[in-house]
């Protein structure tokens, strides 16, 4: 007998609840209290994995915006809500970033182990930490089984990571060390006498590592450096400290940091990498312990890429709770609880 397809159209029912609301009866083609079957909303989640933004998506369908950020947030929220973590956890990583487009302060917590995010927040400081420490409760993760921390150039944070993760050591992630010179140098530029357009066209080669610059790149950097000495001792300097991820013991680490700051505290002329060198005093002692970090030194660097991918697909998504769906849809490894068409 062929077979023919077949369409029931029906009215979904509501029904009154004792406390007088309206809710509408579970169908089993769809996800609670949605008015599109399950089929539907796993083209649009699909679409969204494939880089379509919501805008685009919500034309083609005819639908509103907000429709298809129902159906995202309607998926994330189960997906994170049904998430576990390993239960052998106890590095972590944490990453501050502002939102680009929306000013968001937004504190993001990675397993650095295994290379994902596990928690993302709209606070700073003391209340993200205090956060993410509840967070690791609810989900049966000793704060006492955390042993190593990595994170931003703060003088509270080592405090408050201490306070909530107490056998936890900290260590100041090589990312905010290699964005804090940055700055600096960013900051010698923009004060140098006769700035030109040129010098500002070219700025992203300053921050550039000097050994991924072409040929062409570098005879620019090195015309440009000459034009400009302070500029040109800034990059000097800078280049100069990468030399701190190649030291192999505490010892050495130290003695090169004292090398590396001390003229610099001398050195009015510079006054960001005098700044930047007193910070690094201050923390020295959570810089001393990133050669007895176990963990990759460019795990977290390389989430914060992944982030700031994420994060530019949020056009339109001014709600934080969207901005922190979008960075678990991209970094956090959920498993998706929709069907997926073959």
């Amino acid at each position: 007998m062929e077979k023919h397809p077949c369409f029931i159209h029906c009215r979904v029912p509501q029904i009154k609840t004792s406390e007088g609301k309206f809710e509408l009866v579970a169908v089993p083609w769809a996800r609670p209290d949605s008015r599109f079957s399950w089929a539907f909303e796993a083209q649009i989640m699909q679409q969204i994995a494939t880089g379509t933004q919501f805008d685009k998506i919500a034309g083609s369908i005819q639908k509103d915006f907000n429709v298809i950020t129902r159906i995202f947030n309607g998926w994330l929220h189960t997906a994170y809500k049904n998430s576990v973590l390993d239960n052998t956890l106890d590095s972590l990583g944490i990453d501050e970033i502002i939102h680009p487009v929306t000013g968001h302060h937004i504190t993001v917590t990675v397993d650095l182990k295994n290379e994902y995010v596990i928690r993302v927040t709209p606070y700073a400081n003391q209340r993200a930490i205090q956060d993410l420490y509840e967070y690791l409760k609810q989900k049966n993760i000793s704060s006492l089984q955390i042993q190593q921390v990595t994170g931003p150039l703060s003088p509270d944070f080592a405090k408050h990571i201490k306070q909530y993760f107490p056998q936890a050591s900290y260590c100041v992630d090589r990312f905010y060390v290699i964005q804090a010179l940055n700055i600096a140098l960013n900051h010698t530029r923009k004060k140098e006498k006769g700035h030109t357009k040129k010098l500002t066209e070219n700025q992203d080669l300053f921050l550039m590592n000097h050994s991924l610059l072409s040929d062409e790149q570098k005879v620019t950097l090195l015309d440009l450096t000459t034009k400009f000495p302070n500029v040109g001792h800034a990059y000097k300097i800078k280049e100069a400290f990468d030399q701190l991820w190649e030291q192999s013991s505490q010892q050495e680490i130290q003695k090169f940091l004292n090398t590396w700051c001390q003229p610099l505290l001398k050195s009015p002329a510079l006054a960001p990498f005098q700044k930047l060198a007193k910070m690094l005093i201050s923390h020295q002692k959570q810089i001393l312990t990133v050669r007895t970090y176990p963990i990759n030194l460019n795990t977290l660097e390389k989430v914060h890429a992944e982030i700031l991918h994420a994060l530019s697909r949020t056009k339109g998504l001014k709600n934080i709770e969207n901005v922190s769906h979008m960075i678990y849809f991209h970094c956090g490894k959920l498993t998706m609880p929709y069907p997926v068409s073959e």
